[in-house]
């Protein structure tokens, strides 16, 4: 057996009170993700454009299952809104372009 295994076999008496253990912790981490999310609907949408976020994409966070973990979808929001950003910005040269001058002939 494994060690998680033997401990939770230890601490609960069987395998099936130490996944049903995990499964309330994983709860109880899960609603406090959401309780930590909920604050974020508090803020303006200056403040959550700072942080990289619309005021959608928390009511999407929030729409999850209360099972799952909601600041995933977050994450995945600002990186997919960073990444639309960066792709919307003109490439630049590393070197600035300078114009070639010809030569003008002179008028005698």
């Amino acid at each position: 057996m494994t060690r998680s295994r033997m401990s939770a076999m230890t601490l609960f008496g069987s395998p099936i009170l130490g996944q049903v253990a995990r499964s309330l912790v994983g709860l109880a981490t899960a609603l406090r993700h959401r309780r930590e999310v909920k604050n974020l609907a508090e803020f303006d949408d200056y403040m959550l454009k700072d942080i990289g976020l619309m005021r959608g994409d928390v009511d999407i966070a929030l729409a999850e299952p209360l099972f799952l973990n909601p600041s995933w979808v977050l994450v995945r929001c600002a990186d997919r809104h960073s990444r639309s950003e960066r792709m919307a910005q003109p490439v630049r040269s590393a070197r600035p372009t300078v114009p070639v001058v010809r030569s003008v002939e002179r008028c005698a």
